[in-house]
C-alpha cells in the first residue's frame, strides 16, 4: 500500500470514529494527538508498519 492509500485510509478510519461519536473527525485527531505521548511516557510500544 502506497502512502495516498495510508492517508486515505486513516481519514477514512477517523470519519468512521468520529461518526461512531457523534463528533468531528478534528476531535478524532485531536484525540489521537492527546494518547500518543501518554502511550510513548508508559513506553508503550506499536508496530512500525502501524500508524495511529
Amino acid at each position: 500500500m502506497n502512502a495516498a492509500s495510508r492517508s486515505a485510509v486513516r481519514v477514512y478510519i477517523r470519519d468512521v470514529l468520529a461518526c461512531w461519536f457523534g463528533v468531528d473527525r478534528s476531535t478524532v485527531t485531536r484525540a489521537i494527538g492527546e494518547v500518543r505521548p501518554l502511550l510513548a511516557e508508559r513506553k508503550c510500544t506499536i508496530s512500525l508498519d502501524v500508524r495511529l
